[in-house]
């Protein structure tokens, strides 16, 4: 009976004792290659409301938009025209050093999505029409803070 209860005993005092062992986190590899230097005076893809439009230039790949995510965790969702067979590449990179956001979903043409996805992100499109990229607190890591951020957008083959 005595063994019982010191058993009993130790099992609760090993579960209530704080643990020094730290957390085992993984970190996020960024494996996307760098996007092209697009100069400040180039955006103008500028959020209204909840969207981005992005429009590219006639000859030219890549395009920079602004945007702003407040507390409420709502998505910006970022819209590309793009041909069948081409690939999007994209970064957003918050105005606040270590705010937690990403590109969440891609929704193609015909309504289907994928994600989610970090930081950046490559998806090879299989259909032509109008793409759209939602960019949201990524709310596994944390909770939803405001930021203003740049999102870099390149259409390449």
């Amino acid at each position: 009976m005595r063994i019982i209860i010191f058993m009993t005993c130790l099992v609760f005092i090993a579960c209530n004792n704080p643990s020094s062992v730290p957390e085992a986190r993984e970190e996020a590899k960024d494996t996307a290659p760098p996007l092209p230097a697009i100069p400040e005076s180039a955006i103008k893809n500028i959020q209204q409301d909840s969207t981005i439009h992005f429009v590219f230039e006639p000859g030219i790949d890549s395009a920079m938009g602004k945007g702003h995510l407040d507390k409420k965790g709502d998505p910006v969702i970022c819209y590309v025209e793009v041909e069948k067979g081409k690939k999007i590449s994209g970064r957003v990179i918050p105005d606040k050093e270590g705010a937690n956001i990403r590109f969440s979903h891609i929704y193609m043409p015909d309504g289907s999505s994928d994600g989610p996805f970090g930081q950046t992100i490559e998806y090879k499109t299989k259909q032509k029409g109008l793409y759209r990229l939602f960019v949201s607190p990524n709310r596994m890591a944390g909770d939803p803070e405001s930021t203003d951020f740049t999102v870099v957008i390149k259409i390449g083959l």
